[in-house]
């Protein structure tokens, strides 16, 4: 009796990110064969297309919540009940979450009587 490759299973976890290889193992096939097809059948620029659409939205997100996250910050900074304290926290809070963990950070300055100053200096590789 002959193999069935299960090529819509292959496809769809090809699209998905596995890679030939690990498709071959798991479905017991030749990396070649799935490469081929999927360069046949245009899987690879349905993949290009399907990662381009994904990352257009998680950047939509990501710019979404970081404008929420500054309106927040925003808020506490102007609020005359906020604390010292709790602006400090909140606009170290706001670095940590901003994707800015890959730089050095430093919060400066007397909130009662001048602005918070964020330096905001590259990481060297030696640091």
């Amino acid at each position: 009796m002959a193999k069935i490759t299960p090529w819509t299973k292959i496809k769809a976890e090809y699209l998905q990110g596995a890679t030939p290889k690990e498709l071959a193992l798991k479905y017991k096939t030749k990396a070649k064969t799935i490469t081929e097809k999927a360069s046949k059948e245009g899987w690879v620029v349905e993949k290009t297309i399907i990662c381009n659409n994904l990352q257009e939205i998680i950047q939509d997100k990501i710019k979404d919540l970081s404008n929420n996250a500054l309106e927040v910050l925003n808020e506490v900074m102007n609020s005359p009940e906020a604390k010292d304290a709790d602006k400090i926290s909140a606009a170290k809070a706001i670095l940590d979450v901003s994707g800015l963990k890959t730089q050095k950070q430093e919060i400066t300055g007397d909130i009662k009587t001048t602005n918070p100053v964020i330096n905001i200096l590259p990481v060297k590789a030696n640091d």
